[in-house]
């Protein structure tokens, strides 16, 4: 005996992250608290975090975690909310096919990992090389995500749309660097160019190291010449 339709329960759906990569969400989470910290501490919690993290140009702070920690550790603080809520959906909108690409065992997220924080420190010695030891500083995940952002178009689209993807991207910030000769921008130009092109170098054979296919299921470590 068949119920009435007004009885029959409908589909359960799947809440929303977990479709969402993991990682990306740890991920995002973990920037949020320390930035949190960061911005919303006591004044010694921030002075003690731009120290050990901040990109800072020119004259040295002691480093209470080492000259190389600002590489990777910049992506973790950030100038205001506003910065950070960008940064934030630039993560939620370029890594998911980046992500996805990886895989999400232990193996891939690994690899999402290491791909992140290589085209953060690829973002940073951009900054540093294009600063010629003017002072400076600068944070935010932007340097990292330039690298996401060419990947997830060649995740999408192989070189033709990492291609498609970086060239704005690209083009934006030379214009940046170009205007800032005459008007000082609070924009870390170079380490966005360092970040796009540690991604767009290094994103095909990270994928071939942790062996990882894209979503139409080709290897994307041989990608079509697109």
């Amino acid at each position: 005996m068949t119920e009435p339709m007004s009885r029959i329960d409908p589909p359960a759906r799947q809440p929303v992250f977990n479709r969402f990569p993991a990682v990306l969400v740890w991920l995002a989470a973990a920037i949020a608290a320390v930035t949190a910290g960061q911005l919303f501490g006591p004044p010694q919690a921030e002075d003690w975090l731009l120290r050990a993290g901040a990109i800072v140009t020119g004259a040295q702070p002691p480093r209470p975690l080492g000259e190389a920690a600002p590489y990777i550790l910049h992506v973790f603080l950030h100038g205001g909310v506003l910065h950070l809520l960008m940064n934030l959906a630039a993560l939620a909108a370029f890594g998911p096919p980046v992500a996805e690409s990886f895989g999400r065992g232990l193996r891939g997220t690994t690899g999402f990992l290491v791909f992140f924080f290589i085209c953060a420190a690829g973002g940073a010695a951009g900054q540093v090389i294009a600063a010629g030891g003017e002072p400076g500083i600068a944070v935010g995940a932007s340097s990292a995500l330039s690298g996401v952002l060419a990947a997830a178009g060649y995740a999408r689209g192989g070189w033709g749309g990492a291609a498609r993807m970086a060239a704005p991207w690209l083009l934006i910030n030379i214009v940046l660097a170009v205007s800032a000769a005459a008007f000082p921008i609070p924009v870390a130009w170079a380490a966005h160019i360092g970040g796009l092109i540690a991604g767009l170098l290094l994103f095909p054979p990270l994928l071939m190291i942790f062996g990882a296919r894209s979503r139409a299921g080709r290897d994307v470590s041989s990608p079509g010449l697109d």
